[in-house]
């Protein structure tokens, strides 16, 4: 059976919780680790947070000053993240 999205999720939770399944915990985690990288080591974690939550319809909004928003080059680098780890779709976007 193979499930996506929420319910995916849900499955891999339930199953590293109840039956202690460490596989599907562990392979949740391989899929995240490439965002997880990019949020503790390019420094700009606020800033990728609100953005990414913003192109998943949530509420990011817009960083405090003195900080600057994202450049394109920055926001591309994050979409390709999000299109990695199948969140969002290029040719179907939110």
């Amino acid at each position: 059976m193979e499930l996506h999205g929420e319910e995916e999720e849900k499955e891999i939770i339930r199953s590293f919780i109840y039956a202690q399944v460490l596989d599907g915990g562990y392979s949740l985690y391989k899929r995240m680790l490439p965002i997880l990288r990019y949020l503790e080591y390019a420094g700009k974690t606020q800033k990728a947070l609100k953005y990414a939550l913003d192109k998943l319809g949530l509420c990011g909004g817009e960083s405090s000053s003195p900080k600057l928003p994202l450049s394109e080059e920055e926001k591309l680098e994050i979409d390709k993240l999000l299109e990695q780890f199948e969140i969002i779709d290029k040719e179907h976007p939110l």
